[in-house]
């Protein structure tokens, strides 16, 4: 007899796309963002975390220098892990285009927040981006935007036409988290639900296929039979599973 679906099952925070890792890693609520190491000797593997730590696109570490800054003056994360094994600092400048490999390049963008830094008084320009992968063969484009607090105009741009969206889908209410805690804009993440939650928003993008990414455990589009799950599906977007890989 098969084992029943478990309805609690950890959310999903991995995806792999044409090679490049893309996946939550470690940290205190989502705020300490996580790294990739690359170790002599060791298989090459993203760390993995709880569900709603930043995300990250793998190969070594790649932060604006608005996070390195978080990271060494703020947190001391950084300095920590310089003490146990090499670090190498890839800086992600937003608007210029990298090239990886097989093809592939990446294009960060700012994406604004009101939200405070946990570790650091940070408030500048790239202290949040998004990612704009492109596969140079066939034209085919991925955005990954796990942390949004709102769609702007800038926003709208990039991810506007693009043929797979990879999307915060933290909370589906703003208040999910109760009365006396941050609502989910506070926190720096759009909601799902309402007139001006993303799922309102986002079909008038003309993106070809919308993946929810970076849930929070109390967002019920987790649970397969939910009306909020349904809700999802029928504007013809998905929720992220563990192991996901997407080809563009």
């Amino acid at each position: 007899m098969g084992r029943a679906p478990d309805p609690f099952r950890r959310p999903p925070i991995f995806a792999e796309v044409q090679g490049v890792a893309a996946g939550a890693g470690l940290g205190g609520g989502g705020r300490f963002p996580a790294v990739e190491l690359q170790l002599p000797g060791v298989r090459r593997r993203p760390l993995r975390g709880r569900p709603r730590a930043d995300p990250v696109v793998g190969g070594g570490q790649r932060r604006s220098p608005a996070v390195q800054k978080i990271l060494c003056d703020g947190s001391g994360g950084l300095r920590t892990l310089e003490r146990y094994c090499p670090v190498e600092w890839r800086a992600v400048v937003p608007g210029i285009d990298v090239p990886l490999a097989d093809g592939l390049s990446y294009r960060a963008f700012d994406v604004p927040t009101t939200k405070r830094d946990r570790f650091g008084t940070g408030t500048g320009h790239g202290r949040v981006v998004g990612y704009r992968l492109t596969d140079e063969r066939t034209g085919g484009t991925l955005v990954y935007l796990p942390g949004v607090q709102a769609l702007t105009p800038t926003v709208r741009a990039e991810v506007a036409g693009c043929d797979c969206l990879l999307i915060d889908g933290t909370c589906w209410r703003d208040d999910e988290l109760g009365p006396e805690a941050k609502t989910s804009r506070e926190m720096g993440h759009l909601p799902l639900h309402g007139p001006d939650g993303s799922l309102a928003q986002l079909p008038a993008l003309g993106v070809r296929r919308t993946i929810f990414v970076h849930m929070n455990n109390t967002n019920p589009i987790l649970l397969a039979d939910s009306p909020e799950r349904r809700a999802v599906e029928d504007r013809g977007m998905e929720v992220a599973v563990d192991g996901l890989e997407v080809e563009v």
